[in-house]
């Protein structure tokens, strides 16, 4: 009797298991397919905010974070207004789902960096800023992480092997084809004050890495390589 206790005990913990197995299986299947939010807000210089949120699957947000390394990368190599232009102007159209989505972001930062030089002379001691990278979001019920950039932000990309963060900041000069340019890669913190432009944020649950993605002009731009 008791050997046939022990093999209908021993019977039904493998069938729970395997049951455990085959749940766990659909939920990573269910997650995988899972949408993930994508913030784009746009921040003016009279410090109105204006946010569109999408839901993008995971291999989308990977093409888009694709693109928006190649941009910051691009950037490094800028040394004027010129040059950031011809690089924009040089992004190519991206075909299927993600074209619209892209395609508003240039729209957006055309847009942006046509009204900076309409008005330079306002803005020549300002910096330009484009910056791309990951950290993690400590905080999963914050609604949004844009709000924050309209008067003192930060910004602190935490992954070591990650080298393909990246932060450029130009600081303008009264010349409107020159610049001063400082490029942090990897680790890195910093921080600006009065934020104009693009500020785009892709929130992961923790321990996934959550990725942001700006580009604008501030009064003050600072930050450091660790």
């Amino acid at each position: 009797m008791k050997n046939k206790i022990i093999a209908i005990f021993v019977i039904m913990t493998l069938i729970a298991i395997s049951f455990s197995a085959a749940q766990a299986n659909e939920i990573n299947k269910i997650e995988k397919n899972d949408k993930i939010s994508i913030e784009i807000g746009t921040l003016t210089e009279n410090g109105a905010s204006e946010i569109e949120t999408f839901l993008l699957s995971e291999g989308q947000i990977l093409e888009l974070e694709t693109f928006f390394a190649a941009i910051s990368q691009k950037m490094e190599s800028a040394t004027s207004w010129e040059e950031i232009n011809c690089i924009l102007d040089e992004i190519p159209d991206t075909p299927g789902t993600l074209m619209d989505i892209i395609n508003k972001i240039i729209f957006k930062i055309k847009f942006m960096i046509h009204n900076i030089l309409a008005k330079f002379k306002l803005y020549f001691n300002r910096g330009f800023i484009v910056s791309f990278g990951h950290n993690y979001k400590l905080n999963p019920f914050k609604k949004s992480d844009i709000k924050l950039m309209k008067n003192f932000a930060m910004w602190r990309y935490s992954d070591k092997a990650l080298l393909k963060d990246r932060t450029v900041i130009f600081k303008m000069i009264k010349d409107p084809l020159g610049s001063q340019i400082k490029t942090l890669k990897g680790m890195q913190f910093g921080f600006m004050v009065n934020f104009i432009g693009l500020h785009i944020h892709i929130a992961r649950k923790f321990p996934a890495h959550s990725t942001t993605f700006f580009l604008g002009i501030a009064r003050y731009i600072n930050g450091l390589q660790i």
